[in-house]
């Protein structure tokens, strides 16, 4: 059996290619809100008020547990707090697969 070649095509070659990753260029520029939850609590309106400078609010949470991220108030994964030269960061350690629901 002859086996015909035919040139192959680069999908960067390709119109529809290029004209996608201009489109995706704009949309990598968007701001978007990203936030990480220590916890929740719920208080009396009396126990707010009483906060101060100074004040604790116990989270029911252990240090080093990990924290929820939250991408323009949608989950989007776990992360632990870490500590780079005096400044507080985030590790990502788990990412949200919504397939996997």
């Amino acid at each position: 059996m002859m086996k015909v070649s035919t040139p192959e095509k680069k999908i960067e070659d390709m119109p529809a290619f290029k004209e996608l990753v201009k489109e995706w260029e704009d949309f990598l520029d968007l701001k978007v809100n990203v936030f990480v939850e220590l916890g929740r609590k719920k208080m009396t309106v009396r126990e707010f008020l009483e906060l101060d400078i100074g004040s604790i609010v116990d989270l029911k949470k252990s240090a080093g547990e990990s924290m929820d991220i939250y991408v323009n108030g949608s989950y989007f994964g776990k992360g632990e707090v870490t500590v780079i030269e005096n400044t507080f960061g985030l590790r990502i350690t788990e990412i949200y697969d919504r397939k996997e629901i």
